[in-house]
């Protein structure tokens, strides 16, 4: 036996504003895979034998992150944590800066530039082959994240809870 029950939210006009926010994020998110999917379908039809493989939500997902939210900054504004964040650095009087995950902090010398794409998660120490430095790779990618953060937008919070993008004063 399914038991259902629902509950009536009565929300303020923050919390109305953040869950149209993650709606309209949600719904764009679908329409982009949804898009996306038809477009694979079309091609499979036009071209039978060469079968574009259909994709899994896993997929979709891994190709939304590394594709539509570098073009959108707006996903993180109702992401999990930036929010949760923005509040935080509020409270404290500092801003959040977001980095991409995919940006190679740990591979790039924080001393010359030099980019080791050889490195894996078991090397601890970066030794970079072109200026000879040897750092502990946390806090080689550390350094590099400082310095990047310098030339990068910051994510203020307005008043509260919906935060906007905002260069830093």
């Amino acid at each position: 036996m399914l038991l259902g029950f629902k509950t009536k939210l009565k929300l303020n006009n923050q919390q109305r504003t953040q869950m149209a926010k993650h709606a309209g994020v949600a719904r764009h998110a679908w329409n982009w895979g949804l898009g996306l999917t038809k477009q694979i379908l079309d091609d499979n039809q036009n071209n039978p034998e060469e079968k574009i493989k259909f994709p899994s939500a896993i997929d979709l997902h891994k190709w939304l992150v590394a594709l539509v939210k570098p073009e959108c900054p707006w996903y993180y504004e109702s992401s999990k944590c930036a929010p949760q964040f923005a509040l935080r650095c509020q409270l404290y009087g500092s801003e959040l800066i977001i980095a991409d995950r995919w940006l190679p902090s740990s591979k790039t010398c924080s001393s010359c530039g030099n980019h080791n794409s050889d490195l894996t998660l078991s090397d601890r120490i970066y030794n970079c082959n072109s200026c000879g430095v040897s750092l502990d790779r946390d806090w080689n990618a550390a350094i590099n994240l400082s310095r990047w953060s310098h030339h990068q937008t910051a994510v203020r919070p307005r008043s509260g809870f919906p935060h906007s993008r905002t260069s830093p004063s």
